[in-house]
């Protein structure tokens, strides 16, 4: 009898330690550093930035594209050589019917100025911005997403994976298209002209980009991880 008394005392007291323990975990992740209010900051932030990409990015140029606001009508360019461009050559190029009102200043690194660049020309001088920002719109609009998941404090769901796959990959297609259609557009703009002799093809990656983008990659896997991981932990409850 009394053997049994006791054994019920230490039933009830693990029972109460283990509903203490509960408690007190319970209290823990009731008690996090990211708050609904930090939640709502950052979808702000993005939503901000989404907002100016857009306008000054895409809308503004795609206007000037159209004539319904002041065109780009720079780009700046690589020289073949270091040297001063002479004036004979600037000279030729802005009066030749072949400069098309072009003019080329600078040294190594040069601005390509075109006085009334038509329709095409202006498409050119739009396109490689154009293009760069609606890549960093999509990031954006992905992070937006990514961002709105912290409300329910769960940031490992599957969706997210998928998420910050194509963000790494969209910094991959932009560190790689974004220096290609500017070199390609240079070259069709100075196609023909004078300048052409002075501008050569020029590609080149920007490392930090795909360093970025591996490391985005890696986070993505990092997370489909931790997702399996809860999923296993949740079934042997």
């Amino acid at each position: 009898m009394r053997a049994t008394e006791l054994k019920g005392r230490k039933g009830r007291k693990g029972a109460t330690g283990l509903t203490g323990l509960t408690g007190v975990t319970g209290a823990m992740g009731a008690t996090s550093w990211w708050s609904r209010h930090d939640s709502r900051l950052l979808e702000l932030l993005l939503g901000l930035a989404t907002l100016l990409a857009g306008v000054f990015g895409v809308l503004l140029p795609a206007l000037g594209v159209t004539g319904l606001m002041d065109p780009v009508d720079t780009r700046e360019v690589e020289m073949e050589t270091a040297t001063q461009v002479p004036d004979a050559v600037t000279d030729s190029l802005a009066n030749s019917a072949q400069g098309g009102g072009i003019t080329l200043t600078g040294t190594h690194q040069a601005d390509l100025v075109f006085a009334d660049p038509d329709l095409g020309q202006r498409l050119l001088l739009a396109l490689p911005q154009v293009v760069s920002s609606l890549l960093l719109v999509l990031i954006l609009v992905l992070l937006f997403q990514i961002a709105r998941t912290l409300r329910g404090g769960d940031v490992f769901v599957s969706r997210n994976i998928g998420r910050l796959s194509l963000i790494g990959v969209t910094v991959m297609v932009l560190a790689i298209l974004d220096p290609l259609v500017l070199a390609i557009t240079t070259q069709a703009l100075v196609s023909g002209t004078l300048a052409a002799e002075q501008v050569p093809f020029s590609f080149t990656l920007t490392g930090e980009f795909v360093l970025l983008a591996f490391l985005i990659l890696a986070l993505s896997e990092a997370f489909r991880r931790g997702a399996k991981l809860r999923a296993d932990t949740e079934g042997l409850v």
